[in-house]
């Protein structure tokens, strides 16, 4: 597994970055994903970090109700989704993570290099 982290970026980004990847995951034949808010959400701390199975083609619009609803501040609450081995974070810190098997998480760093994300490798002993 690698994980890529880049610089901050602006919340209609990090939901463009979301929709990018629901688009790859469904290219790859994935119709579900798990979606999950952590840090930062207007949850207690007993609704966090729990299983939110959807469609990837609802993940987006899912989200921006829950924004709406204020559930969730994009680029200021923590948010995991998770489809086919790859794992996506619209931190509270205002980056994106990718997390997947290195073959995987090639395309999301070229990307993000090619969009001036100026994405970084997290090194296993640093990850949590």
């Amino acid at each position: 597994m690698v994980e890529y982290r880049t610089q901050p970026v602006e919340p209609a980004v990090l939901l463009e970055e979301l929709s990018s990847f629901c688009q790859v995951a469904a290219a790859k034949g994935t119709g579900s994903a798990i979606l999950m808010f952590g840090w930062d959400s207007n949850l207690g701390i007993e609704e966090m970090w729990q299983d939110i199975p959807l469609p990837v083609a609802d993940i987006v619009d899912y989200l921006q109700a829950a924004e709406h609803a204020g559930t969730i501040t994009v680029g200021k609450s923590d948010i995991f989704v998770k489809a086919d081995g790859l794992e996506i974070t619209l931190c509270h810190e205002g980056d994106l993570h990718i997390e997947a098997e290195d073959a995987a998480a090639q395309p999301f760093l070229e990307r993000w290099e090619s969009k001036g994300f100026m994405p970084y490798e997290v090194l296993a002993h640093t990850r949590p």
